[in-house]
């Protein structure tokens, strides 16, 4: 068999994966290694595979957004296969207000950046344990793109700080 491992989150000795697994072989590598014309053969090569009906899409397992804790620990203890999403049930008002916890992290970058590219929301609570000096910036982005950008600091894990943080609209 083969592991390949895409992401390179969690590279891995090649002689150690032999070791531990007779038969297997392990290379980590850089998709961009192959150049793009030899990337734009594979990637037609693949679509012909699914065309045929050689390959299949990944299963995809959806979780309510509500059920993200759930759905991040069945993923952290590789219990999936395939993808796991996490969907809204409804979509958000637009006159209503928004809460993003962890607003200095990646993802809740983009997704407020979404909300408010698409017209999903106007008025953003933006919150993280650190406070908005991590993410100024995209205070001040979302401001210039519409947006009424409201800012607390709190642990959501504590109910006296979410409390407080709502208190803010």
């Amino acid at each position: 068999g083969r592991f390949v491992e895409m992401g390179k989150a969690d590279v891995r000795d090649p002689e150690t994966v032999a070791a531990d697994h007779p038969g297997v072989s392990y290379r980590a590598f850089d998709l961009n290694e192959a150049g793009h014309p030899r990337i734009g053969e594979m990637l037609t090569e693949i679509l012909d595979l699914f065309q045929q009906g050689a390959l299949r899409p990944l299963p995809v397992r959806a979780w309510d957004v509500r059920q993200a804790r759930q759905a991040l620990r069945h993923i952290s203890q590789a219990r999936h296969i395939g993808k796991v999403v996490l969907r809204v049930p409804a979509p958000a008002d637009p006159d209503g207000t928004v809460l993003l916890t962890g607003a200095g992290g990646a993802l809740a970058r983009v997704f407020a950046r979404h909300l408010v590219a698409t017209g999903q929301a106007r008025h953003l609570l933006l919150a993280s344990r650190r406070g908005p000096e991590q993410y100024q910036d995209l205070i001040e982005e979302l401001t210039q793109a519409g947006a009424r950008v409201t800012v607390g600091t709190a642990d959501v894990t504590d109910p006296r700080q979410v409390t407080r943080l709502l208190e803010l609209v």
